[in-house]
């Protein structure tokens, strides 16, 4: 019994310890290279269309923003540029920023 606890007690700690690595690199390489999240492009385009069928949205890149001091993190967009009928600019934003919100 003594020695199962023990063994148990050893494989929590090292479980706790392999989590804690991960946890702490994967901060560190969000915080270096911000992941891209182009798979979320078709899903903001299906949305913005039905609100303002005559604009059309786009940017370059979309990618994870987790500004150092803040809790939660964001999302930035490059190069983000609204048409209208498809042709016409109506305006051109170097980058936007949204940041996200626990409350």
């Amino acid at each position: 019994m003594k020695h199962s606890l023990r063994s148990l007690f050893k494989w929590l700690l090292w479980s706790a310890a392999a989590l804690a690595v991960i946890g702490i690199s994967a901060l560190i390489w969000i915080r270096l290279q911000p992941p891209s999240l182009g798979f979320l492009d078709a899903g903001i385009q299906a949305a913005l269309r039905p609100l303002a069928p005559r604009f059309q949205v786009s940017y370059e890149e979309i990618r994870v923003a987790w500004p150092k001091g803040r809790l939660t993190p964001g999302v930035r967009f490059t190069e983000a540029r609204c048409l209208i009928d498809g042709d016409t600019l109506l305006a051109r934003v170097p980058e936007i920023t949204v940041r996200l919100s626990l409350a």
